[in-house]
């Protein structure tokens, strides 16, 4: 279980790493031992997450963090913090993401894990980004890049740098993105300083993204492709479906029309019998212009409608009152499909 656990970490997704987690836990029930049972069930969230089983993976979480607190591990406690967290994230449950959090990042630096308050707030850096919340999203990352480098956490620097870029992009400043994305270096460094495997599918999509703005489309095709690459492996159908998403868009800014519209067809069939609302309403929108802009005017419409009702179900997953629920219903990017 825990040689499983550090391949997903350092190699990446492998079927036979996901049934010896599962193999780990079943002993660990067996033989009654918290301690063992609280580390491998935090652990598994991370399989099932990746594997786009969302609800799956919270609830190994919410399971880990009771175990880990009859036991006293305030490491693993944190540690299932941040992969609830993430299993919200991606499953659209917004508001119970911030709550898990907020709440992990007081309980981290009340106990001294500053370490885990920073990948906690680069967590909720990449929500805010996600719902186009940018300005929040930046000041995050400038205090998370500062507090890595101070400790000299490659990991963390990595993401900070990144994520970072993607908020200066957000916010109309693609060449601020640039320079942040020049730290992150090529795949192969980056292969080296990021432990968290997952990690890399988000920053891809950023760097990603952040070429296409500057007309860079052929480091945009490479680390679309490359997120594209990744995602396929465990099935992790939000970041196989953004990457499409990605390549649809740089075949259309080349003027490839046909590829594009491939791409997106197969972005949108990557979501057919998944609930993945943060990839749905991108794939949808991204969809919905591809299809106007080839006359097909009833599939756009479809996918607009699509695309707004995940915004909703998205924005209804936050407080009322929330100022992330008025940023994201209020951004550009939203406000046009609604």
């Amino acid at each position: 279980g825990y040689s499983a656990y550090w391949s997903l970490l350092l190699r990446g997704f492998r079927p036979e790493d996901a049934e010896a987690s599962a193999a780990a836990i079943a002993a660990a029930r067996r033989s009654g031992d918290r301690l063992l049972l609280s580390q491998h069930i935090g652990r598994s969230s991370y399989f099932e997450c990746l594997q786009s089983r969302y609800d799956a993976g919270c609830e190994a979480a919410q399971e880990g963090m009771r175990l880990a607190l009859e036991v006293g591990d305030a490491f693993d406690y944190l540690l299932c913090r941040f992969f609830l967290a993430w299993g919200l994230l991606h499953g659209g449950r917004w508001g119970q993401a911030l709550g898990v959090l907020e709440e992990g990042i007081r309980l981290a630096e009340r106990n001294g894990h500053h370490l885990w308050a920073t990948l906690l707030r680069l967590e909720m850096a990449w929500l805010h980004g996600q719902a186009l919340d940018f300005e929040p999203a930046r000041r995050i990352c400038e205090q998370a890049l500062e507090a890595s480098r101070e400790r000299r956490h490659t990991h963390s620097r990595l993401v900070s740098a990144v994520l970072l870029g993607y908020a200066h992009l957000g916010l109309g400043h693609p060449e601020r993105a640039l320079h942040c994305s020049e730290e992150a270096g090529g795949p192969e460094d980056r292969a080296r300083g990021l432990m968290d495997w997952s990690w890399q599918m988000p920053v891809g999509i950023c760097l990603a993204e952040q070429s296409l703005a500057v007309g860079d489309l052929a480091r945009a095709r490479a680390e679309a492709d490359r997120v594209r690459a990744l995602a396929a492996v465990p099935g992790e159908r939000t970041y196989l479906a953004l990457a499409r998403r990605l390549l649809a868009r740089i075949a259309a800014a080349a003027g490839d029309a046909e590829t594009a519209e491939a791409e997106i067809a197969a972005a949108l069939g990557t979501l057919d019998g998944i609930d993945a609302p943060v990839a749905a309403w991108q794939v949808c929108a991204t969809a919905a212009r591809i299809h106007h802009d080839g006359g097909r005017l009833l599939e756009a419409e479809a996918c607009r409608a699509r695309s707004a009702a995940a915004i909703r179900r998205l924005a209804d997953a936050l407080d009322p009152a929330s100022d992330l629920r008025t940023s994201f219903l209020s951004a550009a990017g939203a406000r046009m499909t609604l």
